[in-house]
């Protein structure tokens, strides 16, 4: 059969079957469309998860303390059988700040900060009736340099600050627009972190991979 003939044969059935001959080709685009698709979304992905792990950087090192005990509890009676009660351990073991000042005298350290975070109630006033609630951060100025923020106002933590352990806090940018909602410049003003004052002595850009604070 001459390769003309195939072709004749071929478009014939295509037309005479429009419906079938489209719903073939349709089939078609769509899986076409979504193996695309899933590929994309991989390589996105892929490329996103590297992007996050390179910036935490290879030369990063964190140290927590943690208990070595394992601490545990006897169920509360009650409707339901009740929960189980946990309660502090009592000898948790705690970085101390000997412990950092040792940490920061290692060969090869060339940066070093703790770091506490609690979940912390922040107003304007300190006879506010509602908080919103933001992760702060209890850190060393090189903390700033070791997490890539960059200042957008303002100046970070001097030494005479951290030492005298004055009440100063450093906003990140997105913070500042949500507690500041009516345009305030907040260089220099006042808030109240689980009722103690704080003067804002600067503001931050947050990097891509960093959390809000």
């Amino acid at each position: 059969m001459k390769i003309t003939s195939l072709f004749s044969q071929s478009f014939r059935s295509i037309f005479s079957n429009k419906i079938r001959s489209g719903l073939t080709v349709l089939g078609i685009v769509i899986g076409i469309a979504a193996v695309i698709t899933l590929v994309g979304l991989g390589t996105g992905l892929q490329e996103n998860v590297t992007s996050r792990i390179g910036g935490l950087g290879s030369t990063r090192i964190t140290i927590r303390s943690q208990d070595p005990d394992r601490q545990t509890a006897q169920r509360q009676q009650g409707p339901g059988g009740g929960g189980f009660n946990f309660q502090q351990s009592g000898n948790t073991t705690t970085l101390t700040q000997e412990d950092y000042e040792k940490i920061k005298t290692i060969s090869g350290i060339s940066l070093a900060s703790p770091e506490l975070s609690a979940q912390s109630e922040i107003t304007l006033t300190a006879d506010a009736t509602e908080a919103t609630a933001y992760q702060t951060y209890g850190v060393d100025s090189s903390y700033f340099q070791i997490q890539k923020y960059e200042v957008t106002s303002g100046s970070l933590f001097t030494n005479s600050q951290i030492n005298n352990s004055e009440s100063v806090v450093i906003l990140g940018e997105q913070a500042a627009k949500e507690i500041f909602t009516d345009g305030t410049n907040p260089m220099g003003q006042k808030i109240y972190i689980k009722d103690k004052e704080f003067t804002i002595i600067a503001t931050l850009k947050e990097p891509e991979n960093a959390s809000p604070f």
